[in-house]
Protein backbone atom coordinates (compact mmCIF):
# COMPACT_ATOMS: atom_id res chain seq x y z
CA UNK A 1 0.00 0.00 0.00
CA UNK A 2 1.19 3.48 -0.96
CA UNK A 3 1.81 6.14 1.59
CA UNK A 4 0.83 9.19 0.97
CA UNK A 5 3.21 12.39 2.10
CA UNK A 6 1.16 14.34 4.19
CA UNK A 7 1.23 18.26 2.92
CA UNK A 8 2.81 20.89 5.27
CA UNK A 9 0.80 24.20 5.16
CA UNK A 10 2.15 26.71 4.46
CA UNK A 11 2.94 30.41 6.37
CA UNK A 12 -0.06 31.82 5.41
CA UNK A 13 -2.28 29.13 6.58
CA UNK A 14 -0.71 28.78 9.35
CA UNK A 15 -1.33 32.85 10.12
CA UNK A 16 -4.77 32.69 9.11
CA UNK A 17 -5.27 28.96 11.68
CA UNK A 18 -3.60 31.13 14.32
CA UNK A 19 -6.12 34.23 13.88
CA UNK A 20 -9.15 31.87 13.50
CA UNK A 21 -8.69 30.21 16.90
CA UNK A 22 -7.88 33.72 18.65
CA UNK A 23 -10.69 34.73 17.13
CA UNK A 24 -13.46 31.67 18.54
CA UNK A 25 -11.59 31.98 21.98
CA UNK A 26 -11.74 35.60 21.93
CA UNK A 27 -15.73 35.14 21.75
CA UNK A 28 -15.46 32.77 24.60
CA UNK A 29 -17.01 30.10 21.87
CA UNK A 30 -15.44 26.32 21.51
CA UNK A 31 -15.09 24.46 18.42
CA UNK A 32 -18.64 22.61 19.07
CA UNK A 33 -20.44 26.03 19.37
CA UNK A 34 -18.95 26.94 16.11
CA UNK A 35 -19.88 24.18 14.05
CA UNK A 36 -23.34 24.45 15.49
CA UNK A 37 -23.73 27.62 14.47
CA UNK A 38 -22.43 27.17 10.65
CA UNK A 39 -23.63 23.50 10.15
CA UNK A 40 -19.54 22.83 9.92
CA UNK A 41 -18.57 19.68 11.69
CA UNK A 42 -16.39 20.28 14.43
CA UNK A 43 -13.04 18.12 12.68
CA UNK A 44 -13.12 20.68 9.71
CA UNK A 45 -13.14 23.70 12.26
CA UNK A 46 -10.35 21.82 14.30
CA UNK A 47 -8.37 21.40 10.53
CA UNK A 48 -8.78 25.44 9.92
CA UNK A 49 -7.30 25.54 13.23
CA UNK A 50 -4.43 23.47 12.82
CA UNK A 51 -3.62 24.75 9.52
CA UNK A 52 -4.21 21.81 7.48
CA UNK A 53 -7.11 23.78 5.50
CA UNK A 54 -8.28 27.01 5.10
CA UNK A 55 -12.08 28.58 5.64
CA UNK A 56 -14.19 28.51 2.96
CA UNK A 57 -15.94 31.92 2.57
CA UNK A 58 -19.47 30.85 3.10
CA UNK A 59 -17.97 29.75 6.59
CA UNK A 60 -16.08 33.51 7.15
CA UNK A 61 -19.36 34.93 6.12
CA UNK A 62 -21.46 32.92 7.98
CA UNK A 63 -19.05 33.60 11.38
CA UNK A 64 -18.80 37.63 10.07
CA UNK A 65 -22.64 37.15 10.26
CA UNK A 66 -23.12 35.29 13.67
CA UNK A 67 -19.93 36.77 15.30
CA UNK A 68 -18.75 40.05 13.70
CA UNK A 69 -15.55 38.31 11.96
CA UNK A 70 -13.63 40.68 9.52
CA UNK A 71 -13.22 38.95 6.92
CA UNK A 72 -10.17 41.22 5.69
CA UNK A 73 -8.88 40.55 9.67
CA UNK A 74 -8.72 36.73 9.18
CA UNK A 75 -6.61 36.74 5.61
CA UNK A 76 -4.02 39.43 6.13
CA UNK A 77 -4.46 40.46 9.97
CA UNK A 78 -4.86 44.37 9.24
CA UNK A 79 -7.77 45.84 10.69
CA UNK A 80 -9.29 44.53 13.74
CA UNK A 81 -10.67 41.35 14.48
CA UNK A 82 -14.49 42.01 15.27
CA UNK A 83 -15.76 44.13 12.23
CA UNK A 84 -18.78 44.93 14.48
CA UNK A 85 -16.23 47.54 16.64
CA UNK A 86 -16.28 49.56 13.64
CA UNK A 87 -19.44 49.77 12.57
CA UNK A 88 -21.55 53.05 13.26
CA UNK A 89 -24.31 51.78 15.18
CA UNK A 90 -26.86 53.92 14.02
CA UNK A 91 -25.72 54.13 10.08
CA UNK A 92 -28.36 52.84 7.50
CA UNK A 93 -26.90 49.89 6.41
CA UNK A 94 -25.90 48.91 9.89
CA UNK A 95 -29.49 48.58 10.66
CA UNK A 96 -30.34 46.84 7.16
CA UNK A 97 -27.35 44.38 8.05
CA UNK A 98 -29.39 43.81 11.00
CA UNK A 99 -32.46 43.38 9.56
CA UNK A 100 -31.35 40.70 7.31
CA UNK A 101 -29.42 38.47 9.56
CA UNK A 102 -32.44 38.46 12.01
CA UNK A 103 -34.52 37.51 8.61
CA UNK A 104 -32.15 34.55 8.41
CA UNK A 105 -32.40 33.59 12.04
CA UNK A 106 -35.91 34.02 11.92
CA UNK A 107 -35.96 31.34 8.66
CA UNK A 108 -33.79 29.06 10.46
CA UNK A 109 -36.10 29.01 13.50
CA UNK A 110 -39.20 28.54 11.08
CA UNK A 111 -37.61 25.42 9.93
CA UNK A 112 -36.88 24.08 13.54
CA UNK A 113 -40.65 24.79 14.64
CA UNK A 114 -41.40 22.69 11.48
CA UNK A 115 -39.19 19.66 11.95
CA UNK A 116 -40.59 19.48 16.00
CA UNK A 117 -44.28 19.21 14.84
CA UNK A 118 -43.50 17.28 12.32
CA UNK A 119 -42.16 14.97 15.00
CA UNK A 120 -45.14 15.30 17.57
Amino acid sequence: MEQRELKKPRKADKDIAARFKSFRLSKGLTQGDISGDTSYSRKYISEIERGVVSPNTDLVTKMSDKYGLNAEWLTTGKGKADSRSKIDESSNENILAKVNRLERELTDIKALVVKLIDKI
